[in-house]
C-alpha cells in the first residue's frame, strides 16, 4: 500500500487522531499555555476548511452519481491528509478546552483517590481506545448510510 493510499485509509486516519488524543490527555492539556489552546482550535479549523475545498476541487471522476468511490488525485489525498490534521486538532482542541480542562482535572483526582498508579498513562489510554472506537463507530454508521442511499437511488431509477 502506498503511503498516499495510507493517509486515505479511515482506519489510519481514526488511529492518527486517537493517538493525538492520548498524546494530549498524556501530556497534561492544563500545562498548553492558552495560545498553544487557541493555535490548536486554528489547526482543527483550518484542516477542516482545507480538507473541504481540496476534496471539492478534486472531484470524483470515477466516484458515479453518489460519489462513493475513491479518487486518486493529489487534491484527494491532501484533503485526505487535511482530515486527519483536523480531527488530531479536534480532539486536542476539546480536551484543552475549559470544560475539558475541569473534566480532566476531575478524572486524575478519582483515580488518584481509587489508589491508581500512574493516572495519567490509564486516562490516556482509555482516551485512544474511546476516540477510536466512537470514530470507527462513525465510520461504519457513514459506510451503512451511503449504501442506503445507494440502494435507494438505484430503487428510484429503475422506476
Amino acid at each position: 500500500m502506498a503511503s498516499t493510499d495510507l493517509l486515505r485509509s479511515p482506519i489510519v486516519q481514526n488511529a492518527a487522531a486517537a493517538a493525538a488524543a492520548g498524546a494530549g490527555v498524556f501530556l497534561r492539556p492544563a500545562r498548553l499555555p492558552k495560545w498553544g489552546r487557541r493555535g490548536l482550535r486554528l489547526a482543527n479549523t483550518a484542516g477542516t476548511a482545507g480538507s473541504v475545498f481540496l476534496a471539492s476541487r478534486g472531484g470524483s471522476d470515477d466516484g458515479g452519481d453518489l460519489g462513493t468511490k475513491p479518487t486518486r488525485t493529489r487534491a484527494a489525498t491532501a484533503a485526505s491528509a487535511g482530515s486527519a490534521i483536523a480531527a488530531a486538532a479536534g480532539g486536542l482542541t476539546l480536551i484543552s478546552s475549559g470544560f475539558g480542562l475541569k473534566m480532566d482535572a476531575r478524572a486524575e483526582k478519582f483515580l488518584v483517590g481509587k489508589g491508581i498508579k500512574h493516572p495519567r498513562i490509564w486516562m490516556a489510554v482509555g482516551t485512544v481506545v474511546i476516540v477510536f472506537a466512537a470514530k470507527q463507530a462513525q465510520d461504519y454508521g457513514t459506510k451503512k448510510a451511503e449504501a442506503a442511499a445507494r440502494k435507494q437511488l438505484e430503487k428510484q431509477q429503475k422506476s
